[in-house]
């Protein structure tokens, strides 16, 4: 093999590795609980993780498992994210920045091709 022919994975395949990783590890049943939470979301509404938190607890394996669980939800078309942030109540994120998601209708996958 040579120099060239060495590929180099990028910063977005490294994060999602890390993000398929993290949640293949997580317990069934918490992801289970905080599907059904969202699944119950009417249309429209908004919420950061710690509502969820707040509803289905932490992750029991991995603090990621949160955010990971977020974008496998906006990958199959049950979220989006807003594009806003705000400052975490939680004493412990010490008002880091989350992100705001909102509940969208899902559109079943052989209906995006037409």
């Amino acid at each position: 093999m040579t120099l060239d022919q060495i590929t180099t994975p990028t910063g977005e395949e490294l994060a999602q590795a890390g993000m398929t990783q993290v949640l293949d590890n997580e317990l069934d049943a918490w992801k289970t609980v905080v599907l059904r939470h969202v699944e119950a979301l009417p249309v429209g509404f908004r919420f950061t993780p710690e509502w969820i938190v707040n509803r289905a607890g932490m992750p029991p394996k991995h603090p990621n498992s949160m955010g990971a669980m977020l974008r496998h939800l906006a990958g199959v078309g049950l979220i989006k994210w807003t594009g806003e942030v705000r400052k975490s109540q939680r004493p412990d994120r010490h008002a880091g920045i989350v992100r705001v998601w909102e509940r969208i209708v899902r559109i079943p996958k052989w209906r995006e091709d037409k």
